[in-house]
């Protein structure tokens, strides 16, 4: 039988996560492990500030995608909970989970539901029951590129072993593609023959903003990087077409909008 061993890690920049009281203190509740990596200039995290089941990097690299791979590789846990530093965890709904997890046969990738900070779920569109995705199909590349880190939860055992991490070329903080790394490690964990489970509970609470909603060039350019990656050979033309609908739906909505 496969080990189970819950735990989370944690990004942040510049100490930021002490901004957030709320989930301070939840982690000072948790006793599974615990990997935080603070990037930084500046602002250091003191190496007592957490207890002894949380590791603390403090590290001079850039990049969502680094951070997340060196947690990845101190953290000894079979799944691993990704995490923000401006979220905030669902206490209620984790046992829950962790009980899913432990019975449930071992997938490369969970995803869950997530939660505005402001009430909504993240999106209308979640599905009711869990389900299971494995292959490349059309419908599951599609299905992947709606599912935010936020979401995910890695099955660190088999992901370790086919080698597969966060892509650092693509992320927060990277100079070229600041978007698409979760949408990346989902299809390199499919292609590489795993499954992905959907569970559906709320596991985080999140901002109602994040970076996935940006549209300023570098975020279009990465967008259409990430669709030439895994439709290739059509992805530029999935790309264009993708965007003429969204757009042609935004103008549409905006005319019949009443005012």
């Amino acid at each position: 039988m496969s080990r189970f061993q819950f735990g989370y890690i944690i990004a942040t920049v510049e100490s930021r996560i002490l901004k957030n009281d709320l989930l301070c203190r939840q982690i000072d509740a948790i006793n599974e492990p615990i990997v935080i990596v603070n990037q930084f200039t500046e602002k250091a995290i003191k190496a007592d500030q957490f207890k002894p089941n949380v590791t603390l990097v403090n590290s001079k690299t850039k990049g969502l995608s680094k951070s997340r791979n060196i947690a990845l590789n101190l953290i000894d846990a079979s799944h691993v909970m990704i995490c923000d530093d401006d979220i905030q965890l669902v206490e209620e709904n984790l046992e829950e989970l962790r009980g899913t997890l432990a019975k449930s046969p071992l997938h490369s990738v969970y995803f869950t539901q997530l939660q505005k900070s402001t009430g909504p779920l993240w999106r209308a569109t979640y599905e009711s029951d869990a389900f299971v995705l494995k292959g490349l199909s059309f419908k599951t590349k599609r299905r992947i590129q709606r599912i935010n880190s936020m979401e995910q939860i890695l099955g660190l055992d088999i992901l370790k072993q086919n080698r597969i991490q966060f892509n650092e070329k693509f992320g927060a903080g990277t100079p070229n593609y600041p978007l698409g790394e979760e949408t990346l490690l989902s299809f390199d964990a499919l292609r590489a023959g795993g499954t992905m489970q959907y569970l559906p509970l709320v596991s985080r609470i999140h901002p109602p903003f994040s970076s996935g909603m940006k549209t300023d060039w570098k975020s279009r350019r990465s967008t259409w990087a990430v669709y030439r990656r895994i439709f290739w050979p059509w992805g530029t033309l999935m790309f264009i077409a993708v965007s003429i609908k969204r757009s042609f739906l935004s103008n549409y909505s905006d005319h019949n909008r009443v005012l």
